[in-house]
This record gives structure tokens, C-alpha cells and sequence, in this order.
């Protein structure tokens, strides 16, 4: 984009940006790395906002449910990431990430103020 603008070629420049646009509106590894990206930033409002559409996008990725439930839980909200976290383990391919997610989902379960399994269940 910038060689576009510095050769004088402000078309092509506003076309790279548009097309970068729609790849990180349709794109759900682009939402998952600006979904990282707000993490960083302590955002955790913003990381959510993403990993939700990356879900949208692709909804079968187990990473996209952890990063949520990870931010969900980072921002005060651990019912909700124990929902996204039972979702992460139901989606996990291998053994190794099936046993860290069933690990980090038994201790949300004991986490206080998620009563009764009541957020495990809810959709």
C-alpha cells in the first residue's frame, strides 16, 4: 500500500486496502490474530468481539473457543468461559489438548460464583 501511495498510485493503494478489509472481515484466522492482538492489550472486550467471528466464520476450530474462553475469563466473566471452554474440549483433535482443556475446564468448575454447572450447560 505504501509503495502504491509513494509511486503516485493512490487507486491501487485504496484497492490493497479494501481487499485487506474484506480478508480480516471474512478471514477467521485474521479475527483470531486481532482477537490476540486486543488480548495483548488487555482488551478483553475487543479479543471477544473477534474470537466471536472467527466462531462465526469457523466454528470448528477449537483454538477460536479457547481464545474465548480465555478472554471471557481475563474480563470477569467465568461462566461464560467455562461454556466456551467445554466447547474447546468437545472440538479438540488430540488427546494432549483434550487432557489441558479438562484440566482448565475442572478448575473453572470450581471457580467461585459459577454455581451448580448452570454456565456449563447454558446456550
Amino acid at each position: 500500500m505504501n509503495l502504491y501511495q509513494r509511486s503516485g498510485q493512490a487507486g491501487l493503494a485504496a484497492d490493497f486496502v479494501a481487499r485487506l478489509e474484506k480478508v480480516r472481515r471474512t478471514d477467521p484466522f485474521a479475527q483470531f490474530v486481532l482477537a490476540l492482538g486486543c488480548e495483548d492489550a488487555g482488551n478483553y472486550a475487543c479479543a471477544a468481539t473477534h474470537y466471536r467471528n472467527a466462531i462465526r466464520l469457523d466454528g470448528g476450530q477449537h483454538a477460536f473457543h479457547f481464545g474465548l474462553a480465555r478472554a471471557y475469563f481475563l474480563g470477569g466473566r467465568p461462566e461464560l468461559a467455562r461454556r466456551e471452554m467445554a466447547r474447546a474440549l468437545k472440538l479438540a483433535d488430540t488427546d494432549r489438548v483434550r487432557g489441558m482443556y479438562r484440566r482448565k475446564l475442572d478448575h473453572l468448575e470450581r471457580w467461585p460464583g459459577v454455581e451448580d454447572g448452570h454456565a456449563l450447560h447454558a446456550r
